[in-house]
């Protein structure tokens, strides 16, 4: 069930907690009207982990500089240090534009002029035999048969020694 405007979401219920309030009133300011009431509390859960991971960061800071009390120089290293793994930033415009040109640049490769749809070589189809019949003889030995030729092409014909034949498959 949707909530279908910021004051419904709040008068859903009586006890609801300021910061829920707090993430309801942004979503308002961003323009979402309308959300699943899961939506505030999923966002309170990665802010209430965001910022318990950021403080930890900036308490192993502190460790580190022999300092009882976090200072805002742990918090800032600990945010830049978690900015730099956790959220990619897309590279700049500039790099972009350069990467198009250059690929643009390329001539594409010239279409085949026979009909029909391309496949690739027969040894990447999945039409490939990937597999190859073993004979047994009248003493129930199998003989060593050559391996079957990559490209499609038949392997040379076996003598049949009995009626019993056995199949074993080779995966390619």
């Amino acid at each position: 069930e949707m909530a279908d405007s910021f004051s419904e979401f709040l008068n859903s219920s009586n006890a609801i907690p300021n910061n829920a309030k707090v993430v309801a009133a942004i979503l308002k300011s961003m323009g979402v009207e309308t959300y699943e009431p899961r939506v505030v509390n999923m966002l309170l859960e990665f802010a209430h982990r965001y910022v318990a991971e950021v403080l930890s960061d900036a308490r192993d800071y502190a460790d580190h500089a022999g300092r009882q009390t976090i200072d805002q120089k742990d918090v800032n290293l600990a945010i830049q240090a978690r900015l730099s793994y956790c959220f990619q930033q897309p590279p700049p415009r500039e790099l972009l534009l350069q990467l198009a040109t250059s690929t643009n640049s390329l001539p594409l490769p010239v279409l085949p002029t026979t009909p029909g749809v391309q496949l690739p070589f027969e040894e990447y189809c999945l039409t490939e035999t990937n597999f190859q019949l073993e004979h047994l003889n009248i003493h129930g030995e199998s003989p060593t048969l050559p391996p079957v030729p990559a490209g499609g092409a038949q392997p040379p014909p076996v003598k049949r020694v009995s009626k019993q034949i056995t199949v074993t498959l080779n995966s390619v």
